[in-house]
């Protein structure tokens, strides 16, 4: 499935399905808020969220 980027990261997390990895280019800023998002997810909606830094971006799956 094609992830749309939408206006908040927490509504672009929402579109995740349980196993779905996906890699966006950030930079180190986007990359905090990105990893704030995920973990405002968790205590919000119970959705969890891996995140793994990459040399030009991060990796998000959604892990439940």
């Amino acid at each position: 499935m094609e992830i749309q980027t939408k206006t908040t990261w927490s509504k672009t997390l929402r579109q995740f399905t349980v196993g779905e990895t996906h890699q966006f280019k950030l930079n180190a800023k986007d990359i905090g808020n990105a990893r704030m998002a995920a973990s405002r997810e968790k205590k919000a909606t119970g959705l969890v969220f891996s995140t793994t830094t990459l040399n030009d971006g991060i990796e998000i799956k959604r892990i439940a």
